[in-house]
């Protein structure tokens, strides 16, 4: 199992949440993370990456 794979065994059984808007971003991050391990073909490009999630696009720079 790689690393990758290895993460996303860890990330499926746990919830995160909370109301703290400081942690957004992290938690959207890991919707993320769940959303692109159920796809057949996860995104391979920065720019598919950073069009994924409000907390990605707020990170990302398009130099």
């Amino acid at each position: 199992m790689g690393t990758g794979a290895a993460l996303i065994a860890l990330l499926e059984p746990l919830e995160f949440k909370s109301d703290n808007t400081a942690y957004q971003p992290v938690i959207e991050a890991l919707g993320l993370i769940r959303r692109y391990a159920k796809r057949a073909t996860p995104p391979t490009t920065r720019a598919a990456i950073c069009a994924g999630s409000r907390a990605a696009k707020a990170t990302c720079t398009h130099a």
